[in-house]
């Protein structure tokens, strides 16, 4: 049993050295000897690899609970956010400023200045190609995928112009991986929509048919 352990384990010789597969297939024949080979091909092969796979799974399985809860210690540092989306805005409203005529220009990052600053969007591209601008959206765990045409998705209402409070919602929602809840929020959103309207159309077509009758 000594033998076999040895051999489970990759040192298969005898007391001299020789390899027990030999004295195996010369005492016994070459029938021992597929056994053999067969025996060791199971345990190698087959029990060790499902031991290691086991054991990589459940390490790969604890990395990824250890990457959502340091996800999610993040996602919860409102500090943290704070203090990187006012460092962004600060440089989208400064490249800003710096596009403006001369009489047009505001030097304090306060009130007013700041709530009415529309950026543009080759404003946005062009700060957005700041290194320390990527840093701080790889500080605000946005995906460096997310940030291909961001001026686009951040843009919801189409002006051309991006308000700063535009942004700063855009970015806290663009924060972390994509989650379910982000796809049925938005389902839901279109099916409320979809009532509203179907409700508008209804009530149109009843002042339409009134309008008609009147009419006649």
């Amino acid at each position: 049993m000594f033998l076999v352990f040895r051999c489970a384990v990759g040192d298969c010789t005898l007391e001299d050295g020789t390899p027990a597969i030999l004295a195996l297939t010369t005492g016994f024949g070459w029938i021992y000897g597929v056994v053999y080979i067969l025996t060791m091909m199971l345990v190698t092969f087959g029990i060790f690899n499902l031991i290691m796979a086991t054991f990589v799974d459940n390490a790969i399985s604890a990395a990824r609970r250890n990457e959502v809860t340091r996800m999610k210690s993040r996602l919860l540092d409102t500090d943290r956010q704070t203090q990187k989306t006012s460092q962004l805005v600060h440089k989208l409203w400064k490249r800003q400023q710096e596009n403006l005529p001369e009489d047009e220009r505001s030097s304090r990052f306060e009130g007013i200045s700041v709530v009415n600053c529309l950026i543009e969007k080759d404003v946005f591209e062009e700060t957005l190609n700041d290194m320390e601008v990527q840093h701080l959206l790889e500080d605000l765990d946005i995906a460096e995928e997310d940030r291909m045409g961001l001026f686009d998705v951040l843009d919801a209402d189409g002006g051309g112009t991006l308000q700063l409070f535009e942004l700063i919602t855009g970015v806290l929602k663009l924060r972390g991986e994509p989650r379910r809840s982000d796809i049925v929020q938005v389902g839901l959103i279109v099916r409320c929509l979809q009532e509203k309207l179907d409700g508008y159309v209804m009530s149109m077509e009843g002042q339409m048919e009134s309008l008609l009758s009147k009419l006649q």
